[in-house]
């Protein structure tokens, strides 16, 4: 929080407001009427990353609080303060402060600012996590660029603020390509002319079996009786027009969870074979 606070204070002119620290994560109040930049931000986790790496050494000890007022020692809170004060010292910059501290600052190992915003009108506040737990921040930002979207994800509320608001950007790209991708496939199976149509359909499964029934609609739509399957995991759903010669056929496989309504049947088809199925069908 030290390190931090110096660094906003000589950037920005900020004055402290208050600290909260914990063993891997601390939280920092600031004047500041407006938000930080996204390079605001990044430059501040560079510069004190790189302070980590250096590894200086952290000195504490005591004066008299009459000898602190006449040195070059920030003193971060207001208030009354005893006859003698505890000082920290990194590499020449002097902080006055009672806090508990490290021995050296590669014991700190990382540090990732989580998030950033307002309290009230002229104080904002910055949390940010430092040890092992920003560490892992740090292994998650590795895995942004490889995520899949049909795959949920527990690291993807465990990221850097700058890293999320990056996920959060190339998530909403691979939607986009994604959607062009379903909407391409659905017209592509919608101008098939088979009785029997196996997909290979991609996304969640909410998005899946609603591109399968959308099949079904705009072909039943053409007066022609149909089925259409697709696979997800080791079950084939499927949803076919409420026909006699469909009906019979499905009495044949291990069907389960069949929904019969008046115009078609829906339900899966555990233990399936595509070929097997569109041969005995015809």
């Amino acid at each position: 929080a030290h390190l931090l606070f110096q660094i906003i204070n000589e950037k920005l002119g900020s004055a402290k407001k208050g600290t909260l620290v914990a063993d891997d994560r601390f939280r920092l109040d600031y004047t500041m009427n407006r938000k930080l930049e996204n390079d605001e931000i990044k430059e501040m986790e560079d510069k004190l990353n790189e302070m980590l790496v250096a590894d200086h050494s952290v000195k504490i000890y005591e004066k008299r609080y009459e000898d602190v007022k006449n040195e070059n020692i920030y003193i971060e809170d207001e208030g009354i303060y005893p006859d003698i004060v505890r000082i920290a010292e990194v590499n020449g910059d002097k902080v006055l402060c009672g806090g508990l501290h490290v021995n050296n600052l590669a014991q700190i190992k990382c540090f990732k600012i989580i998030s950033e915003y307002r309290v009230n009108s002229n104080v904002r506040r910055i949390i940010a996590y430092t040890h092992d737990r920003a560490l892992e921040c740090h292994d998650n930002a590795l895995k942004i660029e490889s995520f899949e979207l049909s795959t949920c994800h527990e690291w993807e509320d465990n990221l850097g603020l700058l890293d999320k608001l990056r996920f959060l950007s190339i998530k909403q790209t691979k939607l986009k390509e994604s959607i062009k991708i379903r909407n391409e496939k659905v017209r592509l199976y919608c101008r098939s002319e088979k009785p029997v149509i196996f997909t290979e359909l991609i996304g969640d499964k909410t998005s899946i079996l609603k591109d399968l029934n959308t099949i079904f609609t705009n072909i039943s739509k053409k007066d022609k009786n149909v089925m259409v399957l697709t696979r997800i995991g080791d079950v084939h759903f499927f949803i076919c027009s409420n026909d006699e010669k469909f009906t019979n056929y499905l009495k044949r496989w291990d069907t389960h969870n069949i929904i019969i309504l008046s115009k078609k049947v829906r339900g899966e088809i555990k233990r399936l074979n595509p070929d097997d199925f569109i041969s005995n069908f015809n």
